[in-house]
């Protein structure tokens, strides 16, 4: 009988001591479901639940990568950057100096050339001035070699602009907008001898002239590294879009300095760039007591003493020194659109409308661009 109530309670503490477990497990899987909830919602709210976290979003960086685990960040990258060497590798042809044997070493090309029409326009750092057509060829990623009919330069850039015969479907990359182009933007190298490397845009530099052209730019894209030894270069965004060429003088130009002069060229068959005539100040740009406009372009006097081109479209229409223009077409000017940016955005002789401030009283006035 003692025998019997011994079993009897030695189960019944063993039936206790499962219960507390079971009960204790519960309570502890119930705190952590609203423990994880109350942190997804009140502390960890802008991280994507159970879904990979992309660096794209506003809410991160501009950076085109999508990291599902910190060990898969760099692989991530070099996928990333490999797609772009890829989709930009044929739009990019070298220039040779053309030998009468008629055979070439590939990594002897005197320049790189961007290819920006699919009918064989291509854009490259400035041949020697008394350059001949007969004197160059061209060959591409294929090894097809191409003379050369025209070479146009363009003396605002320094750059030639150059076409070859017989061609139709050259592959060709679309350019990337001034106003996407931001500090820290992640940012990729190319060339003809495929010197590819990754890096990012520091900022965009102007000159430290106060007063500026309508009609000549002054900005320059500055990278976080220093590729003195990559003789030419050509960035990419990683959506592939052309972001800027680099010059004979290793100023690196935004793609939108070309623009006019491509438009020009693909209607004309010659450079043609629109012309103001004014030299001004950003009113962005400046902190002053004396002023009360804080956007908009103040025309004023360069260190030569010219505030407007005598015999220029916008002496021709009445405008003066002091005059503050605000407007074009209906495009407000500001510190991302600045006169020359928007000027240049148009085709020699296009008419303009400019609304301007002449003594805190608004006018309004129709110009028609010259060119050079």
């Amino acid at each position: 009988m003692r025998y019997a109530l011994c079993v009897m309670r030695f189960f019944m503490t063993k039936n206790k001591i499962i219960l507390t477990i079971c009960l204790a497990s519960l309570f502890g899987l119930f705190a952590g479901v609203v423990g994880a909830l109350i942190a997804k919602v009140y502390i960890f709210n802008e991280i994507p639940y159970l879904e990979p976290i992309n660096l794209s979003s506003d809410n991160y960086s501009r950076s085109n990568l999508i990291i599902r685990g910190a060990k898969k960040v760099i692989v991530s990258q070099d996928i990333k950057v490999e797609e772009i060497i890829n989709s930009t590798y044929n739009s990019i042809v070298g220039i040779f100096k053309k030998n009468a044997d008629n055979y070439y070493q590939l990594n002897n090309e005197i320049e790189s050339g961007l290819i920006i029409t699919s009918d064989g326009w291509i854009i490259a750092k400035a041949l020697p001035e008394n350059s001949k057509n007969e004197d160059f060829i061209i060959i591409t990623r294929s090894n097809e070699i191409y003379n050369i009919d025209k070479i146009i330069k363009d003396k605002m850039t320094s750059f030639d602009f150059i076409h070859v015969q017989g061609v139709k479907d050259f592959s060709v990359k679309s350019f990337s907008d001034i106003q996407e182009i931001k500090n820290g933007q992640l940012v990729m190298t190319a060339s003809w001898k495929n010197e590819n490397y990754l890096t990012s845009i520091a900022g965009r530099l102007n000159n430290s002239k106060l007063v500026k052209s309508s009609d000549s730019f002054s900005d320059e894209l500055v990278l976080t590294n220093n590729f003195n030894e990559t003789k030419d270069l050509i960035l990419f965004n990683l959506n592939g879009q052309i972001v800027g060429l680099r010059d004979k003088n290793n100023i690196i130009r935004p793609i939108t300095h070309f623009q006019s002069a491509i438009q020009s060229l693909l209607k004309n068959q010659k450079i043609q760039r629109p012309i103001l005539g004014v030299y001004y100040i950003n009113l962005s740009d400046i902190i002053s007591k004396d002023i009360q406009y804080k956007k908009g372009a103040m025309i004023r006097k360069n260190n030569l003493g010219i505030s407007i081109i005598k015999n220029s479209p916008a002496d021709s229409a009445g405008l003066r020194e002091g005059d503050i223009i605000t407007t074009i077409n209906n495009t407000e000017l500001n510190k991302n659109n600045n006169l020359t940016y928007i000027i240049q955005n148009y085709s020699a002789e296009d008419s303009v409308t400019i609304e301007y401030l002449r003594n805190n009283e608004k006018k309004k006035i129709e110009v028609k661009l010259g060119a050079y």
